[in-house]
This record gives structure tokens, sequence and C-alpha cells, in this order.
């Protein structure tokens, strides 16, 4: 696999990716010597990305439901990274937000907040969490796989 960022092969090994949800999936993590790009190397195929997914939505959705938590189990870490980068933000009244892999659409219903106008654009494959974000928070959602062309 070539490098997404530079299109280097030189690729050198990190370390095995490890999740309790995932654990049959032990996936290299490697860094483009070239750039320092870091990612899995070579990605799964679609099939297994696929069982990955569907292994990762049923564990992780179903103990983490979108609307069932409080504001601050949600917005923890979102607090945390808002300190980070606000600083880039100072004076904006507007924004257009896409979250990649947004999950519950927890970064947009924490950022919705911050702005007077917010437009979010989420790409997401979990239904639960679509339901969420269209419904709820009335986001737009795009499902498709990262992956697609």
């Amino acid at each position: 696999m070539s490098c997404d960022i530079c299109g280097s092969n030189n690729f050198e090994f990190v370390t095995k990716q490890f999740s309790l949800r995932t654990a049959q999936y032990n996936l290299p993590v490697c860094i483009c010597r070239n750039c320092g790009f870091v990612c899995v190397n070579p990605k799964p195929s679609q099939e297994e990305y696929s069982k990955i997914n569907e292994i990762w939505y049923s564990k992780k959705y179903s103990l983490d439901l979108p609307y069932n938590n409080t504001t601050d189990y949600k917005f923890h870490k979102w607090k945390i990274v808002w300190e980070r980068i606000s600083f880039y933000f100072k004076g904006q009244d507007n924004i257009n937000f896409l979250d990649v892999g947004a999950g519950q659409g927890w970064a947009t219903e924490f950022l919705r907040e911050k702005f007077k106008n917010f437009n979010s654009f989420s790409i997401e494959q979990s239904q639960s969490c679509i339901e969420y974000i269209r419904d709820i928070l009335k986001g737009n959602v795009i499902n498709v796989s990262i992956e697609s062309k």
C-alpha cells in the first residue's frame, strides 16, 4: 500500500493495533518513513473492514447509546479538545463542520452550542447514531464508507 499523504511505499512497522471490542483483529500500525503519516498498513480488505465494523458497532453503540448519557459524560473529551483549539475560532460566528466517523454525534452536539450559525455534516454508518444526528441534532448525515470512491 502506498502512503495516502505522499505516495511513498517506504513504511516501518510500529506496533499492532488492539481493541477489546475487535480482539480477533490485530492490525499492523506503520509509519511512513518519508512523511511521518501513521496508518494501518496493509489496510484490511473491504470484507474484513465490514466484519470489524459489524463487531465494533454492535458492541460500542449498544452500550453507549447517543441519547442515553449525561452532558458531562458526552462532552468530557470535547471540552478538552475545545480548550486546545478554541483560539482558532475567536470572533467566528459561522462554521461548517465535517465529522468523519461521527459516532453518536457528540462533537456536533457540543460544537453547536459554540457557534451562532453551525452547519454540520457527518459521515457515519451506525443506524442508531445516524437517527440521533439526523432526527435529534438536525445534522446532515452521509451514510457512506470512507473507503468508497
